[in-house]
């Protein structure tokens, strides 16, 4: 007769336990659906603020801007992912230093939704130069940031 309270006054107890759990767990749930749609709510009205509504679907166009006047020239470009290759090369007579590189994402209403502009350093991860001696080429990989609204990717390369 005691096992038999004893397990009656175990399930009265767990019961109200199991149902509050229950019910904090329904209100997490409820919270972070809200947030959910609340981040698809802000994404959609970003996409239509810069035309990118719906969101693009064709391949991202890459473009190359070289100066005129400067013999550091891009070459090639590939972005795969998040991960962006450059190629460069001097085409002058002296040795290049200080090479910088800006990269620029844009929507198709021509807004910049991402850009970074920094050096080439010597001792970068991938042994990219930072100086380059005439003839010489180089190569510098970044990690980008991917963003559904661009629809180009331009790179500008400068150097003293």
């Amino acid at each position: 007769m005691n096992a038999d309270r004893g397990i009656g006054t175990f399930f009265l107890f767990a019961i109200p336990a199991v149902l509050g759990l229950a019910a904090i767990w329904w209100l997490v749930f409820g919270q972070e659906l809200h947030y959910f749609s609340r981040a698809l709510s802000q994404e959609k009205r970003h996409a239509e603020i810069v035309g990118a509504s719906p969101l693009p679907k064709e391949v991202m166009k890459i473009v190359l801007k070289n100066q005129r006047d400067s013999p550091l020239r891009i070459e090639r470009a590939e972005i795969d992912g998040g991960d962006l290759w450059v190629y460069y090369k001097n085409d002058g007579n002296g040795t290049l230093e200080y090479i910088r590189l800006k990269w620029e994402l844009i929507a198709p209403d021509g807004t910049i939704v991402k850009a970074q502009d920094g050096y080439v350093e010597v001792y970068s991860e991938n042994d990219a130069p930072g100086s380059l001696e005439p003839t010489q080429k180089g190569e510098a990989h970044y990690k980008i940031p991917s963003d559904p609204r661009a629809v180009s990717l331009v790179l500008r390369m400068d150097a003293r």
